[in-house]
C-alpha cells in the first residue's frame, strides 16, 4: 500500500478522556487507531475543531486554528470525523475525506460491511 505518511485527523471536541485518565481508555480513539493501522498509517496529526468540552460551537479562534494546521497541506491528507467536522472543512474550502465519527454511539458502526467499505474507500483516498 502506497500511504503518505502525512494524514491530519480533525475531531470535533476534546472528550472526557482528555479530563479523566488520558486517551488510552477512549474506545473511539482505539476504533480510529485500529482504521489507521489497517490503511498503514503508523503516525497521524490530531486536532479537534473546538478546545473545550461543553462548547457548543467553532469560535473565530478555533476556526483559525484549523486553518492554520491546514494551510500548506499540499502534501498532507485532511480527514474529519463526522458530519459537524466535514460541513465546517467543506464550509472553509478545505478538501478532506469524511470518515464517520468512530464513537460506540454511531449506529452506522454496528454494520461491519458498512465499516470495511468506508475504510476501503478511506485507504483509496490516502492513496490518492
Amino acid at each position: 500500500m502506497n500511504t503518505p505518511n502525512k494524514v491530519i485527523v480533525i475531531g470535533q471536541q476534546p472528550s472526557s478522556p482528555w479530563t479523566n485518565g488520558g486517551l488510552s481508555k477512549s474506545k473511539s480513539i482505539e476504533r480510529l487507531n485500529r482504521w489507521m493501522s489497517d490503511c498503514g498509517i503508523t503516525y497521524f496529526s490530531f486536532m479537534n475543531i473546538m478546545g473545550d468540552v461543553n462548547q457548543k460551537l467553532p469560535t473565530l479562534n478555533d476556526k483559525t486554528g484549523i486553518y492554520v494546521g491546514c494551510s500548506g497541506s499540499r502534501n498532507y491528507k485532511i480527514v474529519a470525523l463526522g458530519n459537524q467536522v466535514s460541513k465546517l472543512l467543506t464550509d472553509m474550502g478545505i478538501k478532506h475525506f469524511k470518515l464517520p465519527h468512530p464513537s460506540g454511539r454511531n449506529r452506522l458502526l454496528n454494520d461491519k460491511s458498512f465499516e470495511k467499505n468506508i475504510i476501503i474507500q478511506f485507504a483509496n483516498y490516502l492513496n490518492d
